[in-house]
């Protein structure tokens, strides 16, 4: 007799090597590891946001107990979903208070651009 032969779903997953051990150990290592300035838009576990420029000046732990981040410049966010500058304020946000970090690429030129 013959062994039956994928089919579907298993026939997909059978045709591709994966590998779900990764070098990395966490998405927030793969993350900010690989960060060079990135606007940011992150979510508190109350339901405030900071958004901001996530830069050169700005820190992410590494420690995996104390994940705290310190973004170098923040902004207001108005009705209209319009971030306006809060000039040269910074926010140290405490491990544990963060839900949801939210990014897109940006050029460190262009965060001085909007602060003037």
């Amino acid at each position: 007799t013959s062994e039956p032969q994928p089919t579907g779903i298993t026939q997909f997953i059978s045709k591709r090597p994966l590998n779900p051990i990764h070098a990395i150990p966490t998405a927030w290592d793969w993350k900010f590891g690989r960060m060079t300035g990135e606007w940011v838009l992150v979510t508190l576990r109350n339901g405030t946001r900071f958004a901001g420029y996530c830069g050169p000046d700005s820190f992410v732990s590494s420690d995996p107990d104390n994940r705290d981040l310190y973004i170098q410049w923040v902004y207001d966010i108005d009705d209209d979903s319009e971030w306006h500058p809060r000039g040269e304020n910074g926010v140290l946000i405490a491990a544990g208070e963060i839900s949801t970090i939210e990014f897109w690429p940006a050029e460190p030129k262009e965060a001085t651009d909007d602060r003037e």
